[in-house]
């Protein structure tokens, strides 16, 4: 089953759904790129998450955002302050609009079915980002059928192997960054500011450096989550009335 955002067959057949969903929305549009994608944080920008610019060809942006709730409304706040800025030129633009899955479902297969994908909740919690999860998680689906076929048993006991196996690849990342967002996800503007300024000092930059990676982040989270010094920062930042 890799049907995306889509549970209807979920539901129909007693498989459990994502819980917690990130609501997404983006347009394409012709405009003024920078060299490099940009990333907007601010709660008055996108609340307890972020936005992103993509250059792409001649000219065209990608430009969209995630919140909880009421994605269109801060994505038409966002582009009405990029058209301010000469960014760029276009009214009545096309809104795509999708929600995003936080955290895996409850059993990814059952008697002849394997669930992949956002239909999985195969999602890194941090950015929203399903491409790698959901071709990581295919190829072990992959493994699995096959190996049923071999043996001729589609059974949900033997089928379960799907599971610890895509768990053994990805289940601390997601676990990692769910942690992540629910220590970071309330902070205001000011503490977020602060927030980034502790990530650019020496000893985080080393960790950085050391532990960093785009698609495994749970190491990384779990190093970060070992300093001292970051719950220092942390609780600094969350005593202090602003």
């Amino acid at each position: 089953m890799a049907t995306g955002i889509k549970y209807n067959l979920h539901r129909s057949i007693g498989l459990a759904t994502p819980v917690n969903f990130l609501d997404c929305a983006q347009v394409q549009v012709a405009g003024e790129p920078n060299a490099e994608i940009e990333i907007f944080v601010g709660n008055s920008i996108a609340p307890r998450s972020f936005a992103w610019i993509v250059p792409l060809k001649n000219k065209n942006l990608r430009i969209g955002l995630s919140t909880y709730q009421n994605s269109p409304l801060f994505l038409k706040s966002f582009l009405k302050n990029l058209k301010l800025k000469g960014r760029i030129k276009e009214d009545n633009l096309h809104f795509m609009r999708r929600p995003i899955p936080l955290g895996a479902i409850r059993n990814t297969y059952t008697d002849r079915l394997l669930v992949v994908g956002d239909a999985a909740g195969h999602v890194k919690p941090t950015t929203g980002g399903g491409i790698y999860f959901g071709l990581l998680c295919a190829d072990l689906a992959i493994e699995t059928t096959i190996a049923a076929f071999k043996a001729k048993d589609f059974s949900s006991n033997f089928l379960r192997r799907y599971e610890i196996n895509w768990k053994k690849k990805i289940e601390f990342d997601l676990t990692m960054g769910l942690y992540l967002r629910k220590l970071v996800v309330y902070l205001n503007d000011e503490q977020i500011e602060k927030l980034f300024r502790f990530c650019s000092e020496e000893p985080i930059q080393r960790l950085i450096e050391k532990y960093a990676n785009f698609d495994h982040q749970g190491r990384f989270i779990k190093e970060l989550i070992k300093e001292p010094v970051f719950w220092k920062m942390l609780h600094q930042i969350l005593s202090r009335k602003i």
